[in-house]
């Protein structure tokens, strides 16, 4: 039996020669080699070995016995090959088998770009390439191998090489395999890259590209800041705004310097706890934040470095137009600013059942107190939407056992809860509401804050609310904050 390897170029000859004779003596097995092969591997071993001949000298081969032979030629061209073998041994009918094989060359096709036609990149930089192989013959393609040579100034990033070598295990007829190589721009200049595809020692394409190096440009600092905060709010209310300060730029950012003001018709009263040693307030109610190091980003395709605040704001007197202005800065010179202005009506019912009273009030109203609030609406289909939820205990003795939960409506993801910036696991129950774990222990006019954060499916007027029992609130104590939803 001969079997026959196209893909490769091999020829894999395996003859069986079976004897239903008397005993044979002086058995020899010879085969022929064609022209245009080499021979790989033969088993057993050939007694004799020539250019063009291979000899197996049995000698003894007994009635009923088989002598199996396994020989590997590799085809060096297209072409068609006869191998011929040939048994012979005394008082043994000389025979022959002849195999013919067709040879067929691969056939590729080949393309080494730059990914989205980029052919140029400062040093310091990477650039993605793109090799595409399509198998164009009919025969299945394997064991390609992939052989890439870069100039000293662009060696590929992963493994530090001006020299590295993929291989495909197989490729169907018609079908296309892409594989992605990157590279570091060292040098300024013209760095190429060639590509050679391989079947054993036959390529079967070669490719080349060009990558220009460019000085390195100037990098500048920029930085952006944005605020979060309710369109409309009443006196007395208390509401989160969230601040956000981004690295923009090309450089790092440091000693960075936010200034916060939303005087006269707010007053700041805390801050969240990551930042509570980065804060300080002014004579003029201004409030200054310190955020940390902002490194640029590393590479165009990653996102920016960002420090985020969350400053609670009171409303104070009424005003149609009151407004809250945000100021960076950095010592790379960078700045940025945003401001906002908020509408701020007279006060004509409490916020919701069980808000938190304003700190001057020193009269306790014995309850376990809930405060509900949304950072922006309205808010669009898609867009995260950030609540703060306060829990108090506004006895005067310790309360246990505090169970929360957030009854969330149709419509809309639940996506995190944390608190003093730790994420914290929520379980969601049958009814489709979230209990937050159980607070053991909480002190006489202790509060606890959370962070939650919704992502709306439709456009509705989304109404979410938190309950809360405890040891000494046997009564379900709510607090409900509607927010509109608009379609994009």
């Amino acid at each position: 039996m001969i079997i026959a390897d196209l893909a490769e170029g091999f020829l894999r000859e395996l003859v069986g020669l079976a004897l239903d004779l008397l005993q044979a003596e002086n058995v020899r097995l010879i085969m022929r080699q064609p022209v245009g092969t080499k021979l790989i591997q033969a088993t057993p071993q050939p007694s004799t070995i020539q250019p063009d001949v291979l000899i197996w000298d049995q000698g003894v081969l007994g009635a009923n016995q088989q002598l199996d032979v396994s020989v590997v030629l590799e085809a060096q061209q297209p072409s068609t090959v006869s191998v011929v073998f040939e048994a012979q041994g005394q008082n043994l009918p000389q025979r022959q088998r002849r195999v013919t094989t067709e040879i067929i060359q691969p056939q590729l096709d080949v393309r080494f770009a730059p990914a989205g036609g980029i052919a140029e990149a400062e040093v310091g930089q990477e650039v993605e390439c793109e090799i595409d192989i399509t198998n164009t013959g009919n025969q299945t393609l394997t064991n390609l191998l992939l052989a890439i040579e870069s100039s000293p100034g662009l060696p590929e990033h992963y493994k530090n090489d001006n020299r590295v070598e993929l291989l495909l295990s197989s490729l169907a007829p018609g079908a296309t395999e892409r594989v992605a190589v990157t590279f570091d721009v060292r040098q300024t200049g013209q760095q190429t890259a060639n590509l050679t595809v391989r079947s054993g020692d036959i390529a079967l394409g070669t490719r080349s590209l060009s990558i220009n190096g460019l000085q390195p440009a100037s990098k500048q600092p920029a930085m952006d800041v944005s605020i979060e905060f309710p369109e409309t709010v009443e006196v007395g209310m208390r509401r989160n705004a969230r601040i956000v300060v981004r690295n923009k730029g090309e450089t790092r950012l440091s000693d960075i310097q936010v200034n916060i003001a939303a005087g006269p018709s707010f007053e700041a009263q805390a801050v969240d706890a990551a930042n509570r040693q980065r804060t300080s307030v002014n004579g003029d109610g201004t409030v200054i934040w310190q955020p940390q190091v902002l490194p640029a980003r590393p590479t165009p395709a990653a996102g920016d470095y960002y420090a985020e605040l969350f400053l609670e704001l009171e409303a104070i007197a009424e005003n149609s137009a009151a407004r809250i202005q945000v100021s960076a800065s950095s010592t790379e010179n960078a700045q940025a600013q945003k401001a906002i202005d908020v509408a701020v009506g007279r006060r004509i019912a409490p916020v919701n059942p069980g808000v938190v009273p304003n700190p001057g009030n020193a009269v306790r109203t014995n309850q376990l107190l809930l405060s509900l609030a949304d950072f922006n609406d309205p808010e669009v289909v898609g867009n995260e939407i950030r609540y703060s939820l306060r829990v108090k205990n506004d006895r005067g003795t310790p309360d246990r056992q505090i169970n929360l939960r957030l009854k969330i409506p149709q419509g809309v993801q639940f996506k995190s809860i944390s608190s003093e910036g730790n994420l914290i696991q929520a379980e969601f129950l049958q009814d489709g509401s979230v209990a937050i774990p159980t607070i053991e222990y909480l002190r006489p006019g202790e509060q606890i804050n959370y962070l939650f954060i919704l992502i709306p499916q439709i456009p509705q007027l989304m109404e979410v609310e938190a309950q809360g029992l405890s040891d000494s609130q046997q009564q379900p104590q709510t607090t409900k904050e509607s927010t509109t939803i608009r379609a994009r």
